[in-house]
Formats: C-alpha cells, sequence, structure tokens
C-alpha cells in the first residue's frame, strides 16, 4: 500500500475506516486521506510497516511513545488520535483529518500571511502550546509543515523534560502526519550541579 502521494489504491479497508488515497510518507509509514465508513467522517490514517519498524528496538520503543502521547493529548488545536488497530504486517493510527493541509503549502499558494489572519493562526498556535506546555511538553517550531489546519491543529513534536536522580533527561518526538519527517526521539543525558 506504500506509494506516491496523492495516488488512489485499492481502497482498503481497516476497522471502520476506509484508505481513499496516499498523502504522505516517510520511512516506515504512509500516511492516507480515509473516511468512517458508519459516519462518512474524513480522516488521517497513519499506516505503519511492522516489518521495517520490527528490526530496530528503539523504533519499537519510539512507535509506542508516539501512540502514548498522541492518547494523552486531548485539545481542540492539537491533532487528535482517534483509534488505533493492529494487523500482522501493520499498525494503523486514525488521527483527525486537517482538511486546509499545512501551513507551508498555503503560504505557498496565497503569499505572506496578512496581519489579521497571522493574527489568528498565532492566538490558535499559542493555544495549543500553552496546553503542551502546561503538560510539560514543549514543541519545538522548526518546520511550517508540521502547522496543519482546519483551523489550527499543532502536529506534535514536543520535547519533555524528566527529572530522575539529578539528571535531566529530554526526549523529542516528531509525530507529523502530512510531512515525510520520521519519528526522530532523541534522548540526552546531562548531571546536574
Amino acid at each position: 500500500m506504500q506509494g506516491k502521494p496523492g495516488i488512489n489504491y485499492n481502497r482498503k479497508q481497516v476497522g471502520d475506516f476506509i484508505l481513499e488515497k496516499s498523502i504522505g510518507f516517510g520511512s516506515f509509514s504512509t500516511v492516507y486521506e480515509g473516511r468512517n465508513v458508519k459516519t462518512g467522517e474524513k480522516v488521517a490514517v497513519k499506516s505503519i510497516n511492522l516489518h521495517r519498524i520490527n528490526l530496530n528496538a528503539k523504533h519499537q520503543t519510539n512507535l509506542k511513545q508516539e501512540i502514548d502521547i498522541l492518547r494523552k493529548c486531548q485539545h481542540t488545536n492539537i491533532v487528535q488520535l482517534l483509534h488505533t488497530y493492529q494487523t500482522n504486517n501493520h499498525i494503523y493510527l486514525v488521527m483527525q483529518y486537517c482538511s486546509g493541509g499545512d501551513l507551508h503549502k498555503f503560504v505557498q499558494k496565497n503569499g505572506p500571511l496578512k496581519e489579521p489572519v497571522a493574527q489568528y493562526f498565532s492566538r490558535q498556535l499559542a493555544n495549543g502550546l500553552f496546553y503542551l506546555h502546561s503538560s510539560k511538553i514543549v514543541h519545538r517550531v522548526e518546520f511550517l509543515h508540521n502547522q496543519l489546519f482546519s483551523k489550527i491543529n499543532i502536529c506534535i513534536k514536543k520535547k519533555k523534560k524528566n527529572e530522575n536522580n539529578n539528571k535531566n533527561t529530554t526526549i523529542t518526538i516528531t509525530i507529523t502526519i502530512t510531512t515525510i519527517i520520521p519519528i526522530t526521539i532523541i534522548t540526552t543525558t546531562q548531571n546536574q550541579k
């Protein structure tokens, strides 16, 4: 099922969801535009190839962390995980579909943002960031591609800081649904003085 964005495949069904066309891909996954067969709701479905991810224990851990984090984040300006399904070959993450695409494409298509539009986007982005920060999660806004919107919904890229035994551990997790950036977790440990 992996392929180029925009190509319609044989409409595979996963649970209550039909995968209609691919809209993005990465090293271990392909993201599809999908639809709930019962309600007609449009969704994004991230299909993760277990054969590829099972080759590396670190990638398995990263995937578990991604799913746990997505389940915990519940905010109107954060892309929501709706369902998960697992087969022998794939894990499917059914997520909220952001019909407006990403901010990068929006700016490419429409040119620089006018001040009222920039204020509107900034306000929604700040609301989502405030939620993440209050949950002790830092969102690193590195790419316009990670700013998806119907309204503005943050595609999570976060940095979480935990203190254990006088050590700071920083975990950076990249979760995207329309870009080709793979999930990345970087862990650094420094002794506090």
